[in-house]
């Protein structure tokens, strides 16, 4: 899994770059988000439509959403991201 090759890597000293989508309509925490995450290569979407294009053609290893989108849920993009790139 996932967290198991992030901590083996660590502890072999190589530097863990991780791919992460963060989905909301506040751009402020968008904002935030994308800076607590420095060092590693992050998108960001404030509209669910533009998160599920970006899901089916790209491979993250984490990805952050608010519940409550205009326009959708966080559960329909969960089962976009569940279903992995098509």
């Amino acid at each position: 899994n996932l967290s198991h090759v992030l901590i083996n890597n660590i502890k072999k000293g190589y530097i863990v770059v991780m791919k992460i989508l963060i989905i909301d309509d506040e751009v402020d925490l968008l904002e935030i988000f994308q800076m607590a995450f420095v060092g590693d290569s992050v998108d960001a979407c404030s509209e669910a439509l533009e998160s599920i294009n970006k899901i089916k053609s790209t491979k993250y290893d984490l990805i952050l959403s608010d519940l409550n989108l205009p326009h959708s849920s966080g559960e329909e993009i969960k089962k976009v991201a569940q279903q992995g790139i098509n």
